[in-house]
């Protein structure tokens, strides 16, 4: 099935002069016509501003901003206000794609999909391929909030579907209908992004194939020599209400609570590194953390009017969340940690479950 349906790719650029050029061209050697290119240049001081301009010289699909430095979440929502794209795409400044990728998803998405995802590679800049993602292929309707919460348990927050933002294609006309946005702060803004956009869809599609290549640097965030944190709790909170405005206005109330205590455990969880002891990390929670009033309240409901259906071992997993939220509310971080790692080994001994 052809289609030439327009595409526009966003990528925001800061100081990525030596990647630049390689990204564009992934893209443009994907030999597909229908597509724009929106190159949001968030204020560098190396010649990536000076880049873009002369590519978009050779390609009058490249279309060019120039901005403050604002981060890549606002220069995404520079680029979603400037796009006119049936569907939408987000990648890296410093990443490539493979060939063949538009060709291969377009068609799907235009047999009434709602978003398509892939596979990626994580490669260093000898082009090796560091790790790859494995995510299940599916095919996934939903008729109701019951469905999007087992979806939730199963798929997304046991990472057997990612999140990110660059291995996966959108529609266009959602995005505008819900005023779908990045949050202003860079934190946790692909999955912010992604669950927005989730709560307004129907229909999901995921295959198997590989076309993303994260490039992985040298000093990334990701390494695990890192030893300063990279985990704001109260920004979690902050981006966690901004989650409950939104779905109180798609009548959606019921996904919050659980999606509350989920931003919570994989935030806190993330602060465990090699390099980073119990103590460390208990201290930062308690100096660096406003214990908000979120949603013990909620969450009771939430557990009170989960489906009948539900499994032995995703009624289990909610008990378990309401204890972690106990623990979370009452302050002991050690309690906390603790019953999160059983629970954690717990699950990690299950069967992955059928479709």
């Amino acid at each position: 099935m052809y289609s030439d349906a327009k595409i526009s790719v966003i990528i925001p650029v800061y100081n990525s002069f030596n990647t630049l050029e390689k990204a564009v061209n992934s893209v443009i050697n994907q030999n597909y016509l229908n597509v724009e290119i929106i190159l949001v240049d968030d204020g560098s001081i190396d010649d990536s501003g000076r880049l873009c301009d002369i590519l978009s010289e050779k390609d009058n699909r490249i279309i060019v901003i120039h901005d403050k430095n604002k981060g890549p979440a606002v220069a995404r929502n520079r680029g979603l206000d400037l796009s006119n794209g049936k569907y939408i795409y987000f990648m890296d400044s410093d990443d490539y794609l493979d060939p063949g990728l538009f060709f291969k998803i377009i068609p799907i998405m235009e047999k009434g999909y709602d978003m398509v995802t892939f596979n990626y590679e994580k490669v260093d800049s000898n082009g090796l391929v560091l790790s790859n993602s494995h995510f299940e292929e599916g095919d996934y309707h939903f008729f109701d909030c019951n469905q999007k919460i087992e979806f939730l348990l199963k798929k997304i927050f046991k990472y057997r579907i990612g999140w990110e933002l660059w291995n996966r294609i959108y529609r266009g006309d959602i995005i505008k209908k819900y005023n779908i946005r990045f949050p202003n702060e860079d934190y946790a803004e692909d999955l912010f992004f992604f669950l927005c956009y989730f709560a307004c869809i129907s229909k999901i599609k995921c295959i198997e194939n590989k076309f993303y290549n994260y490039f992985i640097h040298e000093n990334s965030l990701m390494d695990i020599s890192n030893k300063q944190p990279t985990v704001n709790l109260n920004k979690v909170n902050n981006l966690s209400f901004e989650l409950k405005k939104f779905y109180s206005t798609l009548g959606m109330k019921t996904l919050y609570p659980l999606i509350h205590y989920k931003f919570l455990e994989q935030h806190i969880n993330a602060l465990y590194t090699d390099t980073w002891t119990i103590m460390d990390t208990s201290r930062y929670l308690k100096n660096g953390m406003d214990k908000s009033e979120f949603c013990i309240k909620e969450f009771k409901k939430f557990i009170k009017n989960s489906p009948l259906y539900y499994s032995f071992y995703e009624k289990k997993e909610i008990l378990l969340c309401k204890t972690l939220l106990q623990y979370y509310c009452d302050g002991s971080w050690m309690k906390f940690r603790v019953r999160s790692f059983f629970n954690n080994l717990f699950y990690a001994k299950r069967e992955v479950p059928n479709k």
